[in-house]
């Protein structure tokens, strides 16, 4: 797989998802990697509940990112994006939360994409997930 380009952004507002994919859209990027740190008024994280098949969901306020990572690409059959992200979150004296990042209030992020070729997720209905088809 070949990256395409690499794109750098600063917010200073905005929910986190809603910003990002508006972005993403905006640059029509199909797929990628991306990377975000800076700080955030609230995150909300899930850790996957395998018996239950969904997130189990919590709350953070007032959080610097110490680590945010993961990947960009399409439903298969929808074309939709989905932002597929992890992510370390760090209180005051380096308590930190981490998981599957939800979505988030931003105080002021920097994001770095690595376009790449289209990569596209298909629905797994066992696991109630979509997946990467790779």
């Amino acid at each position: 797989m070949r990256s395409k380009r690499i794109l750098f952004k600063r917010f200073e507002k905005g929910t986190l998802m809603k910003t990002l994919k508006d972005f993403i859209d905006s640059k029509k990027i199909k797929s990628g990697l991306i990377f975000v740190i800076g700080f955030l008024d609230e995150v909300t994280l899930g850790f996957f509940d395998w018996k239950k098949k969904d997130y189990e969901k919590f709350s953070v306020k007032k959080v610097e990112i110490v680590s945010c990572y993961g990947n960009l690409s399409r439903k298969e059959k929808s074309g939709d994006l989905l932002i597929h992200m992890h992510g370390v979150f760090a209180k005051e004296k380096g308590k930190t939360y981490g998981g599957h990042v939800v979505n988030g209030r931003i105080k002021l992020i920097e994001v770095m994409i690595i376009e790449t070729e289209k990569v596209t997720r298909i629905f797994d209905e066992k696991l109630g997930l979509y997946l990467l088809d790779v």
